[in-house]
């Protein structure tokens, strides 16, 4: 079965779950399907992947927004702001990533092969 096909049959599949539209197919992953990539939905996804991607995503925009918003003007040195933004992209993306897993295992979703 090729990709489109899985991608259509997982598409169903999440909107029988009652999953919002908005959680199963982010703008990222239209953005990426529409470039010619072959992004699965968020709750297909393995884990590793999903962490890194909400966490380098949710991580560069925090620190971007903290470091003009505060730390600039609290003299804070880049290496601090840096470990910090890495710091907070890392325990966004683990947290994301497991109320994702949790989610698809609470709604009895199937595994991305299975479709």
């Amino acid at each position: 079965m090729c990709f489109e096909e899985k991608y259509q049959k997982a598409i169903k599949e999440l909107e029988a779950s009652g999953i919002w539209k908005s959680s199963y197919n982010p703008p990222l992953t239209r953005a990426l399907n529409a470039l010619g990539f072959k992004a699965r939905p968020p709750h297909y996804a393995s884990p590793l992947k999903l962490a890194a991607i909400f966490g380098f995503s949710f991580g560069m925009m925090w620190g971007i927004f903290m470091w003009f918003a505060l730390w600039r003007f609290m003299n804070l040195t880049p290496l601090l702001a840096v470990s910090s933004s890495i710091f907070a992209g890392f325990l966004f993306g683990a947290i994301m990533s497991a109320w994702t897993r949790f989610v698809a295992k609470r709604k009895k979703l199937s595994h991305w092969d299975d479709l």
